[in-house]
């Protein structure tokens, strides 16, 4: 589903924008003491972790042996009917079933895809870590940056699961900071939420395009915002990874809308990412602003996936997983 917000207020001219809202789990203090909703039998509830559009995502245990910690996300069908013919574009059984499919270990595990008459409940992976939104808003609060290196290593994973994705003709489609769990300990993202996939339609990897925007405004590639208007498919998540590398490094949004009525937004477009690159609070190497300009372009000048793995930035670094 669209939205106009990635939870950042908007873009200021001349500081960082600071984050202002609240992690989007619920915290403990606002959780019920019950389960909002049955669950699958074996599964008992510990706690709600988040309430959605559709229903909740709600941490269990799975009832061994041996006991594992599982994500249940519950999806109540009416409310997700109601939302479908409002235009919504998400849908939680094709969610589902693209996730079983996917082996990677960096992204997400789906257990399997259960109903009953009233919901859908999708089994997940737990994941110890936060997303990469709290990561923002923790270095922000104290004062530190990512290295480049650990750049580095995130970025580099995101793209093999790019790669993972493409050879079976998908994009992600919802690329964001919301979207990218970091687990610090292992120092590895995992990719979540595919909720708004987006299959490649023919061999020339065009798609016809969608009748309205879809994704994190903030996030989605400037060809998005044109109804009905044909794209490449592999391109989409690439402009997004510029955006979460550009907000990682700099702890702000590169600029507000992706259309040229937002200043910054086109002086980006039109002079290049080194016309929008913050005062030198956090100052970035040469090769990762280049990696950024690859990335921060127009469709047709946009940087290939195989390209990217051979970027200066980053053509030291192995191919394997890190």
């Amino acid at each position: 589903m669209t939205s106009t917000s990635s939870g950042f207020p908007p873009r200021a001219k001349s500081h960082p924008a600071r984050l202002s809202v609240v992690m989007s789990q619920t915290s403990v203090a606002d959780t019920p003491e019950v389960s909002p909703y049955p669950l699958p039998e074996g599964y008992t509830w510990i706690r709600t972790l988040e309430n959605t559009m559709f229903g909740a995502v709600i941490l269990t245990e799975q009832i061994g042996p041996p006991p594992r910690s599982v994500v249940v996300k519950v999806c109540e069908k009416e409310r997700w009917e109601k939302k479908r013919q409002q235009g919504c574009m998400e849908d939680p059984v094709k969610e589902a079933t693209w996730l079983l499919e996917q082996k990677h270990p960096h992204i997400l595990s789906c257990y399997g895809l259960y109903e009953d008459e009233k919901h859908y409940y999708l089994l997940l992976e737990w994941l110890p870590g936060h997303d990469l939104f709290y990561v923002v808003r923790h270095l922000q609060d104290t004062h530190r940056a990512l290295s480049e290196s650990t750049l580095q290593v995130i970025t580099l994973q995101i793209l093999q699961v790019l790669q993972h994705l493409q050879k079976q003709g998908l994009a992600h489609g919802d690329l964001s900071l919301e979207n990218l769990m970091w687990l610090p300990k292992q120092q590895k993202i995992v990719v979540i939420d595919f909720g708004l996939a987006v299959k490649k339609p023919t061999e020339q990897q065009i798609h016809p395009g969608f009748s309205k925007p879809r994704g994190k405004l903030n996030y989605i590639a400037p060809e998005l915002m044109r109804k009905d208007t044909p794209f490449e498919v592999f391109k989409i998540d690439l402009w997004s990874l510029g955006v979460v590398l550009y907000t990682l490094a700099y702890h702000q949004l590169p600029y507000n809308t992706p259309t040229t009525t937002d200043a910054i937004f086109y002086r980006l477009w039109t002079q290049g990412v080194t016309s929008i690159l913050p005062p030198r609070r956090l100052k970035r190497s040469q090769p990762f602003i280049h990696f950024l300009s690859l990335l921060l372009q127009p469709a047709n000048k946009r940087a290939s996936l195989d390209s990217l793995f051979q970027a200066p930035w980053l053509a030291h670094l192995q191919s394997g997983d890190q």
